[in-house]
């Protein structure tokens, strides 16, 4: 009896193993070109628009019911040395059904080839985060780590309790939040850009797929630099601009609101707020209505200067170099939250050299043509997106700014940052197909890319690093003529 269960065991050990292959290398081809056109488009917001859409939807794929019942934390064998690092959370329960639940955890971080990033029984809690990532992709869901201490991971160079694992679940080539991110360190106009790296993540030793651990937008050592003071005059403070803050706050407490404009979406309203508004959260310090009251006049300074399209005006209150960048950011990604979601801002400095510095940059996985009101690489539109972006866009020396710093600062970081990409998803090809054996989605339609054929059509991981790297390379192309 004893032979048979361990031929058994054994058989079921290989199979495994061919099932979930090691993670090594492959082959890779290269880049295109593109064509002309340049109009000004606008899109509606989508978690909104696609409301019914996306409940029917989570009815028929939410796998929860599969993925996370009862489970009792066991004692895994840390992966090999090869491939993707791997982080393995033992955790007290699953994380996977309340967003806003935290559940005791130790972690475990091995393999990615040096030891010197590994380490064992760190403690700390998890829980869900995200928005459409959470509510729309219930399949992988995200997740938001806090460590009883500071802990570095990997090569970040810094230790942090609050760190992000992005789960890419609508985005089939699993890195384009790791590629904006990438290009977004070497612009020198924002002030400070997320780390990201690539990780397999266990959770009470089942395999979840393949995750981006990243940093929390956050104050501290490799992060935003920030200093907090009892006078809202002199504080620094870290924003967030997103449409949804009316669902859960109150405005003038957590939350403030400016300008009505006749620029940005479609003009539909939603418990009072129109989607023209711009609702503002202070992140960071912990705001007094002094503060709350200080911020808004002066994102409203801001505004007021911007309307103006007077250069000088402009900036004096706004640091053009770091709203440059930010904005070939967004338009090169072609990104649907902008001017409405996940948009990040400082307000840093003291007396004359108080600026509002944009960034940092955040969530791209709906961007470069995975999205299904768009796929394609030509076309100006952050015009249409915001009023910011508007009257920037005509204002001749900050034009002149936006072409000259995407020249010569843009251009090659995206060079790069295609290359770079091209050499991970190449190098861990089969680290990236394990994660659609866990996740059997390729060839299927999955939101944001459930109605494009184009997207639905390819059927491979490596298909999608294609599209994704000709995307990024045309489009740059066409802004380089467009600018």
């Amino acid at each position: 009896m004893k032979k048979i269960f361990c031929a058994l065991l054994a058989a079921a050990m290989l199979a495994a193993v061919l099932l979930l292959p090691a993670c090594t290398a492959a082959t890779d081809p290269d880049e295109t070109e593109p064509a002309t056109t340049q109009e000004v488009e606008t899109y509606p917001p989508y978690d909104d628009e696609n409301e019914e859409q996306n409940e029917a939807y989570n009815d028929d794929h939410n796998d929860n019911d599969n993925d996370n019942g009862d489970i009792t934390p066991i004692v895994w064998t840390p992966t090999t040395t090869d491939g993707l690092p791997s982080l393995h959370i033992r955790a007290n329960g699953t994380p996977f059904v309340e967003r806003n639940l935290w559940i005791d955890s130790t972690f475990e971080l091995a393999g990615g080839g040096n030891s010197a990033h590994h380490f064992a029984d760190a403690t700390g809690r998890i829980r869900g985060r995200g928005n459409s990532t959470w509510w729309d992709l219930p399949g992988k869901r995200p997740l938001r780590i806090q460590f009883s201490s500071a802990q570095p991971m990997l090569d970040s160079g810094h230790a942090h309790r609050e760190w992000i694992l992005l789960a890419n679940h609508g985005d089939m080539s699993l890195l384009r939040n790791y590629a904006t991110l990438h290009i977004g360190a070497q612009l020198t106009g924002l002030y400070w850009t997320p780390f990201a790296r690539n990780v397999h993540l266990y959770v009470n030793g089942r395999y979840m797929g393949v995750y981006t651990l990243a940093d929390e937008r956050d104050i501290g050592p490799g992060r935003a630099r920030l200093t907090a003071h009892t006078d809202p005059a002199i504080s620094e403070y870290l924003l967030e601009m997103d449409w949804r803050l009316y669902r859960n706050g109150t405005q003038g407490v957590d939350f403030f609101r400016i300008n009505t404009s006749a620029a940005g979406y479609v003009n539909n309203t939603h418990a009072g707020v129109s989607n023209r508004d711009s609702l503002y959260e202070i992140r960071w310090p912990n705001a007094t209505p002094g503060h709350m009251e200080y911020a808004r006049a002066f994102v409203e300074r801001v505004s007021r200067a911007i309307r103006s399209r007077d250069f000088a005006a402009i900036s004096a209150v706004l640091d053009v170099n770091s709203m440059a960048d930010f904005m070939i950011v967004q338009e090169l990604t072609r990104n649907p939250d902008a001017g409405f979601s996940s948009w990040f801002m400082q307000i840093r400095g003291q007396g004359d050299n108080r600026r509002l510095y944009m960034g940092p940059i955040w969530d791209f996985d709906t961007t470069f043509g995975n999205w299904y009101h768009d796929i394609s690489p030509n076309g100006l539109f952050l015009q249409g997106q915001h009023y910011w972006f508007q009257n920037l866009m005509q204002t001749r020396q900050f034009r002149s700014l936006l072409a000259q710093r995407f020249n010569s600062i843009a251009r090659p970081a995206i060079t790069n940052t295609t290359t770079h990409v091209r050499q991970l998803a190449t190098r861990y090809q089969a680290c990236f197909a394990r994660n659609f054996v866990r996740h059997p989605i390729l060839g299927t339609a999955v939101w944001p890319n459930r109605t494009p054929p184009q997207m639905v059509a390819i059927a491979t991981h490596p298909g999608h690093v294609d599209f994704l790297l000709d995307f990024i390379t045309r489009r740059a192309n066409y802004m380089g003529r467009a600018l």
